[in-house]
C-alpha cells in the first residue's frame, strides 16, 4: 500500500532536519574527525528511508521490484493444472468426501456404455 504523501514528506523533512542539526552539533563539538562516521550513519538512515518507500509499492516495473505478472501467470498455471487433474478424476469416477476420503465409483463396463446400433 503506498504511503500517503503527507507522511512521506513529513518523514523526509524530519530526517533531513535531524541530520543537518546533528552534523552542526557533532562538528562543532568534536571537529572534522567525526565526519566519516556522520557520513556513514547518514547514508544508512537515508538508505532505510529509501527502502521503506520502495517497499510501500512493490509491484512496479523496476529492476528490484516484484514481478507480479510472472507470479500471477505461475498461479494461473497451477490452478489450470489442478482443475484439469480434478476433471480427469471426476471423469474416472473418483470423488472426495468432505473428510477427504477418496471414493471410487464402480466403472460401468465399456460395452454397456457404448450405444448399440442395429443394422
Amino acid at each position: 500500500t503506498p504511503l500517503p504523501f503527507a507522511y512521506v514528506a513529513h518523514l523526509r523533512t524530519t530526517l533531513v532536519l535531524y541530520l543537518g542539526l546533528w552534523y552542526v552539533s557533532m562538528l562543532s563539538r568534536f571537529g572534522p574527525i567525526v565526519l566519516p562516521g556522520l557520513l556513514l550513519t547518514s547514508w544508512a538512515l537515508l538508505g532505510i528511508e529509501a527502502a521503506a518507500v520502495e517497499c510501500s509499492s512493490p509491484f512496479q516495473r523496476k529492476p528490484n521490484h516484484l514481478r507480479l505478472g510472472r507470479a500471477c501467470s505461475e498461479v494461473a498455471q497451477c490452478v489450470a493444472q489442478t482443475l484439469a487433474e480434478s476433471a480427469c478424476e471426476e471423469a474416472r469416477g473418483v470423488r472426495y468426501s468432505r473428510g477427504g476420503e477418496v471414493q471410487v465409483a464402480a466403472a460401468a463396463p465399456i460395452a454397456d456404455s457404448v450405444p448399440q446400433h442395429e443394422e
